[in-house]
């Protein structure tokens, strides 16, 4: 985490991230362009709650179903569905183990309890996932839960030059 984020300037999005996983929002999504900083971003955001959760970079479902036993993790996950078309084999492979997050972060009684997902991708390969798949994709993909680093509404003009 710390050489992903050596030197990098915290954007106000960062603090977006953050608040939307200390409301309790169970999965966080951040989108955008290639290239304009959503890896650096979720790295930004593990390395905050470092300080008081346990965070992981995970790369296979197996990882995951591991790493969700712990207590209260934030997970993320970074371009898994593919950097550029949505990858429906991969999605197969991740089906039951987002399902399964997502079913038991809505029967959660207490915010965070389960743990965090910070997902990342590309705005049209999260789109096309939407358009090829049904539940659990809503929940992954809905407004309340996604922050568009590319939205005007986030970055700064410092942020963008």
């Amino acid at each position: 985490i710390e050489h992903e984020t050596k030197d990098t300037v915290e954007p106000s999005s960062l603090k977006v991230v953050l608040e939307k996983i200390k409301n309790g929002s169970p999965c966080v999504t951040i989108t955008g362009s290639p290239g304009e900083g959503k890896s650096t971003l979720g790295y930004l955001a593990l390395r905050r709650l470092q300080e008081t959760r346990s965070v992981y970079q995970v790369r296979s479902p197996e990882q995951f179903d591991e790493v969700i036993k712990t207590a209260s993790p934030v997970i993320l996950l970074d371009d898994i569905f593919g950097q550029t078309v949505f990858n429906e084999m991969i999605w197969k492979q991740w089906k039951k183990s987002i399902e399964q997050f997502i079913n038991n972060a809505k029967a959660q009684k207490t915010k965070n309890e389960l743990g965090n997902l910070i997902l990342i991708g590309r705005d049209f390969v999260l789109k096309s996932g939407a358009r090829q798949t049904e539940h659990p994709w809503k929940m992954l993909v809905n407004n309340e839960n996604v922050v568009n680093i590319s939205s005007e509404s986030v970055r700064t003009n410092e942020e963008k030059h």
